[in-house]
């Protein structure tokens, strides 16, 4: 039996996305720290779990549209 030759994607990371996977790095570890200034903002505990219930969902529909796109336009780069 042949067996193709695998096919893989080169591993180059470029300035741009060496950036972007930086800056994605630091914004994602705020989500350790701003829990607490929205609980001490808010004036009770139901307006902080709704302030994050919609940005859950905001990050959702988010995700949703990326996945979406990249069903139209399968193609990597």
């Amino acid at each position: 039996m042949d067996h193709p030759p695998p096919t893989t994607l080169p591993r180059v990371i470029g300035p741009w996305a060496a950036t972007a996977i930086f800056i994605g790095t630091v914004i994602g570890s705020g989500v350790f720290f701003t829990p607490r200034e929205i609980a001490r903002e808010a004036p009770y505990s139901g307006l902080c779990l709704l302030t994050w219930a919609l940005g859950g969902l905001l990050t959702l529909a988010g995700a949703l549209i990326y996945a979406e796109v990249a069903t139209v336009l399968p193609h990597p780069g």
